[in-house]
């Protein structure tokens, strides 16, 4: 059984049979990943605070024959949903949504990892104003290959607002499925 040490944030989480989720994670080494976390919605387990959304972890997983299991998780960075405003919110939620949806499964993008950590950073720390919001949505998009430096130039011309609204009708086009946190922003 291959066994690995890698380093991620958890984009999603469902509940998979009683005491289980299954966990989306963008991780430093293989990208986009679903692993089971095993026990961790029970009461006792030691593991249940590091599984929030939006926390960056170190994790280890024993590679199994459908997914990956976590075995010890460490937290690097937790946020505190409940201390974060409308805005924060809606911000961190859609960014959710959007990297579990674009990103392709195992595949590493060291570089977006840190600049998802550097935007979450800057949400949470109320830094981040819609512009920088923006710009880092259209990086993303234009690094994994949706978005072109042509697309840019008419991009710029409209106010963050226009842009915002813009590129998530665009995400919504190339997913086939409605940003369902946008809904946040009303």
């Amino acid at each position: 059984m291959k066994t690995y040490n890698d380093r991620g944030l958890i984009l999603h989480r469902r509940k998979y049979n009683e005491s289980d989720y299954l966990l989306t994670i963008f991780s430093k080494n293989n990208g986009k990943e679903i692993l089971l976390a095993k026990g961790i919605r029970k009461i006792t387990s030691r593991r249940a605070g590091h599984s929030s959304l939006f926390n960056f972890i170190e994790f280890t997983v024993h590679q199994g024959k459908t997914w990956g299991m976590i075995t010890e998780v460490k937290e690097i960075l937790s946020i505190e949903i409940n201390n974060l405003n409308k805005i924060q919110l809606a911000m961190i939620y859609i960014l959710s949504e959007v990297l579990t949806k674009v990103l392709p499964e195992n595949v590493p993008h060291e570089k977006l990892l840190k600049n998802t950590y550097i935007q979450i950073n800057h949400i949470y720390q109320e830094e981040s104003d819609w512009a920088n919001y923006v710009h880092y949505l259209l990086t993303l998009l234009t690094d994994l290959g949706y978005w072109s430096n042509d697309e840019n130039i008419m991009f710029r011309q409209s106010n963050s607002t226009q842009q915002l609204n813009y590129l998530l009708n665009q995400i919504e086009e190339i997913t086939e499925h409605k940003i369902k946190a946008r809904q946040l922003l009303l």
